[in-house]
């Protein structure tokens, strides 16, 4: 069974929108960005063979992907609820939205920019991808159910920054149409070979909507998954592991480094249409600013590349990171701007 786009609709009780972007509102979406992906990755880091912490490897990568891609993965599935949830509900990317795709024609105005965001030397997103939230029962070893299913649910230490839930939601508010694409390598949940498995999981968080002709309320929240309709498990989104299918999806979106060997174990987000002022100058200007420690020391590595301009790849290491701070250096920090 294939992954493609659902939403849930209101079944009952007071239907509560979606509150995590208003933790965003005094910072900006690469701040959040870079600060969320690059402190998640690192506290995932993987264990060297000598039981030290082996330097987390962070990728932001801009390109281009062809019309046929765009339109297969950013479907009608997709975008009848985005019009809804974004356009309809008066939402504040809703002139975004409207911006890249004529509703009334049903096509898009723009080809599809998508901005990579991968770690490695990473666990991947670890964990039971079967578990339901069924009353809210925190469960804070199970990485993939708080990274796909855990919104505002506490994993039970509340006394701490980043505890509710609400830090992912960076992701979907990068893109102008807040919805991104997750594919992890990550642990298999048997014991048969080989030990790793993929998981490849969409998002797409808006409001809470009405679809043309009809009465029901759909939830704000939307799945790219395989839907799991079964009693028990109540409308479950579950990843999609098959290969042919994860194949094709690293093929269509130019995904590197996602085979299912230990070194390539981490998580990729694709990030379609994100906003204007996340541009490679602005990653590395937060990079710097907020993690120069990290880069010093020698357990943070981060590479940022733009194959629209000209296939530009920056590398930000412990060899170079002030380099990358002198507005005097012509090969590195002044181009960014300082």
């Amino acid at each position: 069974m294939a992954a493609k786009w659902n939403w849930r609709k209101h079944t009952g009780g007071p239907a509560i929108e979606f509150q995590g972007y208003t933790d965003f509102s005094s910072i900006t979406p690469v701040k959040g960005l870079v600060r969320e992906t690059i402190q998640n990755a690192y506290d995932a880091a993987r264990k060297d063979g000598s039981g030290g912490t082996l330097p987390t490897k962070m990728s932001f990568r801009f390109r281009t992907v062809t019309d046929a891609v765009r339109d297969k993965y950013l479907n009608d599935e997709l975008t009848k609820h985005l019009h809804a949830g974004l356009v309809e509900k008066d939402d504040d990317h809703g002139h975004l939205y409207e911006s890249l795709r004529n509703h009334a024609t049903g096509t898009w105005n723009q080809e599809l920019t998508i901005l990579e965001v991968s770690d490695r030397n990473t666990t991947g997103l670890n964990g039971d991808i079967t578990k339901t939230i069924s009353g809210r029962v925190p469960d804070p070893d199970n990485v993939f159910r708080q990274f796909h299913h855990a919104w505002g649910i506490s994993d039970g230490a509340t006394n701490r920054g980043g505890s509710w839930g609400y830090g992912k939601a960076v992701t979907p508010f990068a893109s102008k149409i807040k919805s991104f694409f997750a594919l992890s390598v990550r642990d298999k949940l048997t014991s048969k070979t080989p030990v790793l498995d993929y998981s490849l999981m969409g998002q797409s968080i808006i409001k809470n909507h009405h679809l043309p002709h009809s009465d029901d309320l759909w939830l704000w929240h939307g799945y790219y998954s395989i839907r799991d309709t079964s009693p028990e498990k109540k409308d479950l989104a579950l990843t999609s592991s098959e290969q042919t299918e994860v194949d094709e999806f690293i093929a269509d979106f130019n995904v590197q480094g996602r085979t299912l060997a230990e070194d390539d174990r981490g998580l990729s987000l694709i990030i379609p249409y994100p906003k204007d002022d996340i541009t490679p100058v602005v990653i590395a200007q937060e990079v710097l600013a907020n993690y120069i420690h990290l880069l010093l020391s020698g357990i943070l590595e981060v590479e940022i590349s733009d194959s629209r301009a000209g296939g530009a790849t920056w590398n930000l290491t412990a060899s170079n990171c002030l380099q990358w701070l002198d507005a005097k250096d012509a090969a590195h920090g002044a181009l960014l701007g300082w």
